[in-house]
């Protein structure tokens, strides 16, 4: 496994622990709970020294590190996470038209959590498209 499938492998923990920050909150403001708060650090916390470790443990062997495949692969990773956050987005708008009507509102504090899934799925798509390409290249290329 090279450097970035590893650094794909690390973006996946870092998008579990970016979405256990919106489940604890609201968890907490649904039930009003001191203690999921408490909870939410108590399992924040290991993950987020699980992804210090991770990143860490990546390792930088002497030699080639990053050829053109790896670049073409990180190339179409983005494109192919920029491409699916745009579908998502442009979806998100057009429903939110059709059932609010061109009168409709959307409040202010949407918007920030648009942009923060948006960030989340973009990270996300191309972590995977990252090994999803690695994967198909077979372990001749690894």
């Amino acid at each position: 496994m090279n450097k970035t499938q590893k650094s794909s492998w690390a973006g996946l923990v870092l998008v579990g622990f970016l979405l256990l920050i919106p489940a604890v909150d609201l968890v907490e403001k649904s039930l009003g709970l001191l203690l999921t708060h408490v909870a939410g650090y108590a399992v924040g916390i290991p993950l987020m020294l699980l992804l210090i470790y991770l990143i860490r443990k990546i390792e930088i062997r002497p030699g080639v590190n990053f050829d053109e495949r790896d670049k073409l692969i990180i190339k179409k990773a983005i494109i192919t996470a920029f491409t699916t956050v745009s579908i998502v987005l442009l979806a998100w708008y057009v429903l939110t038209l059709f059932f609010l009507g061109d009168r409709g509102f959307v409040s202010v504090s949407t918007l920030p959590v648009v942009v923060y899934a948006a960030s989340v799925l973009f990270v996300f798509v191309c972590c995977i498209a990252v090994l999803i390409q690695y994967k198909m290249g077979g372990a001749s290329h690894e």
